[in-house]
């Protein structure tokens, strides 16, 4: 049969390699939600920004738009070419 002493060692070697299996889980859940809190709180913000800033924008340059006198070029509001259509004519 085997030898005690292997068998000890092997019993130990087995304990070591379960722990360094638990860590190395740990581990892979810290980085999973790591990754979903960082989409959660930046990427979707910025892409909210993206979509959301010219209507925002539309909403302060058309009425200094009417103000001056200018025309309002801008005839879709949420839209982000007559967003930058209106900054174009306000020499932006």
């Amino acid at each position: 049969m085997m030898d005690p002493e292997l068998s000890a060692r092997l019993d130990r070697l087995e304990a070591k390699i379960d722990a360094a299996y638990k860590a190395a889980h740990k581990s892979q859940q810290y980085l999973f939600w790591t990754g979903v809190i960082t989409v959660a709180f930046i990427v979707l913000p910025l892409l909210g920004i993206a979509l959301v800033l010219p209507s925002f924008i539309n909403n302060y340059v058309n009425p200094l738009n009417a103000a001056t006198g200018n025309p309002t070029v801008n005839a879709n509001p949420g839209s982000l070419q007559g967003t930058l259509n209106t900054l174009n004519s306000l020499g932006l």
